[in-house]
């Protein structure tokens, strides 16, 4: 690896670790946003939990890694059950809001960057880009996969709650994707060209123009492209998984539950009937 590699190596690696130190902040103050009639203003910090298993969310999606505490911390905090289902929820939901929120923010800023960030330095925006791009990527398929797989429900979301998550998550998709498209394609493109580009990956009808306006400005070696290009598929990735186990499962879930009620209703009323119909013993 060449000098000119190097740098932008050592600092992606350095915007790893103060991306972890954002998402923890940030679920802190979403923790924080949603404690209304408790006091949770101890730092959640101090109930992490190193688990083998989490090495990989670790690695992935810090995003996803710090989620897991946070619900760890919040199970502690409220060790009844309907209570800790509700609160699980309410943390979910402000957690899905506020990403995307931040994502739409990010975008904003990679579209006008020259106005709003003109001396920040090249290699750590693009760092800040690419891991918020993997972490929320890995993280939304990963969560969606894990709850549609689950046969018990840890919290009190219903099958609407749950639809309008992934509704929103797939919209964030679209546009955390564009601001990654802005920020890796050459500067001479319109504003519209990466959200055209996040459009189509999403929808799966022009992957190859997303490949091609990340290749005509990439200036590192054959490595590092091939590795700009392989990024393009996580956004199909994180597409299908919300598509498939998002939305074909929580469909599935409502037909099943409709299916139950229709049953359970017929056999209320057969056994009304048969009841009304046998001889009364004396």
């Amino acid at each position: 690896m060449n000098h000119n590699l190097l740098i932008p190596f050592l600092i992606f690696i350095l915007i790893f670790v103060f991306y972890i130190i954002f998402e923890y902040v940030f679920r802190q103050s979403v923790l924080k946003s949603i404690s209304t009639k408790r006091d949770i203003s101890l730092p959640f910090i101090t109930s992490f939990k190193w688990q083998p298993k989490w090495t990989v969310y670790l690695i992935l999606s810090p995003g996803l890694w710090v989620s897991e505490n946070c619900k760890e911390f919040i199970k502690n905090e409220f060790p009844h059950n309907i209570i800790y289902k509700r609160e699980l929820a309410n943390f979910i939901k402000a957690s899905n809001f506020w990403n995307f929120i931040f994502s739409l923010s990010l975008l904003v800023v990679t579209l006008f960057r020259e106005d709003i960030l003109p001396e920040i330095n090249n290699s750590i925006f693009l760092a800040i880009v690419m891991w918020r791009y993997i972490s929320r990527s890995f993280e939304i398929a990963i969560a969606f996969v894990r709850d549609v797989l689950s046969s018990d429900s840890k919290s009190s979301l219903d099958n609407h709650a749950r639809m309008k998550l992934a509704i929103t998550s797939y919209f964030e998709i679209f546009i955390y994707s564009a601001a990654f498209y802005s920020a890796f394609s050459c500067k001479g493109e319109t504003i519209f060209e990466p959200i055209l580009t996040s459009l189509f990956v999403g929808t799966l009808t022009n992957i190859s123009g997303a490949l091609e306006l990340l290749i005509n400005c990439c200036e590192y070696d054959l490595f590092y492209k091939s590795l700009l290009l392989l990024s393009v598929y996580l956004q199909v990735f994180a597409t299908l998984s919300l598509i498939f186990f998002g939305f074909a499962g929580y469909l599935g879930r409502v037909k099943s539950n409709i299916k139950k009620s229709t049953h359970s209703s017929l056999m209320r009323a057969y056994r009304k009937s048969r009841a009304r119909y046998l001889p009364k013993h004396r």
